[in-house]
C-alpha cells in the first residue's frame, strides 16, 4: 500500500479530467467515491484518505514506565485546514510538527525539557533556538496568531483517592478577530469543538 503522504499529496492536487490511481481504489469502495482533488475543508476528511487509520488520525495510548497511559498525538492534534504562514507557537506546538517544520531532534528536546521547567515567556529566551536551531528555528515564536486551540483534559478519581486511566477532555479552536467599529462582528468565533 502507498504511503499516507502521497495518498494525501493526491487528494488535494487537482487532476482535470483523470483519475489518479486513488480514484480507482476509492470507487472500488462501497459506498464509492472520488477524491477531493482540493484543498481539505474539514480536517476529518483525512478518514477518508487511503492509508489513513483511525489511530494515524486520532493517535494512540501507549503506556509510560510506570504503567499510566499516555495519549500519543494523531494527525488531528497536529493538522488544521485554517492554514497559516506565520510562526510556530514554541509553547504549544506539538514535537511532531516542530519535527515536520525541519527543526532537528536535538533541539526539539530542549525545547521539551525548557517547557516542563516554565513556558517561554519573552521573545528573548529564544535566542539560544533561533541561533543554533537553522533555518526552521526562526519561525519560532511566543504565541499564535489569530486563531488558538484550547483543551481541558479530566482524569477520574478512583474512590480509594488514585487517578485512574481514563481521561475526558474537550478542546475548542478559537479565532479572535480584530475589535471593529461594527459591532455585529463578534470578537471571538468557534471554529472547532471537539469532544472526546
Amino acid at each position: 500500500m502507498p504511503p499516507p503522504a502521497s495518498a494525501i499529496v493526491d487528494w488535494r492536487t487537482g487532476m482535470p479530467g483523470n483519475m489518479s490511481l486513488f480514484d480507482q481504489y476509492y470507487l472500488s469502495l462501497t459506498p464509492s467515491f472520488r477524491g477531493r482533488h482540493s484543498s481539505l475543508e474539514q480536517i476529518e476528511e483525512l478518514l477518508l484518505i487511503r492509508g489513513v487509520t483511525p489511530e494515524l488520525f486520532y493517535g494512540t495510548l501507549v503506556r509510560d514506565p510506570e504503567g499510566r497511559l499516555i495519549q500519543q498525538p494523531g494527525l488531528k492534534d497536529c493538522l488544521s485546514v485554517f492554514g497559516a504562514e506565520l510562526g510556530l507557537d514554541v509553547n504549544h506546538s506539538e514535537p511532531q510538527v516542530l519535527l515536520a517544520a525541519g527543526l532537528a531532534p536535538d533541539v526539539v528536546g530542549q525545547i521539551l525539557e525548557r517547557r516542563k521547567v516554565a513556558a517561554f515567556r519573552r521573545q528573548e529566551e529564544l535566542a539560544p533556538f533561533i541561533q543554533f536551531g537553522g533555518p526552521a528555528a526562526r519561525r519560532l515564536v511566543i504565541g499564535g496568531s489569530t486563531i488558538f486551540t484550547f483543551r481541558a483534559t479530566a482524569q477520574l478519581r478512583r474512590p480509594d483517592g488514585s487517578l485512574s486511566d481514563m481521561h475526558r477532555s474537550v478542546s475548542a479552536m478559537l479565532k479572535f478577530h480584530q475589535i471593529t467599529r461594527r459591532m455585529n462582528t463578534p470578537p471571538v468565533e468557534v471554529l472547532r469543538w471537539y469532544d472526546y
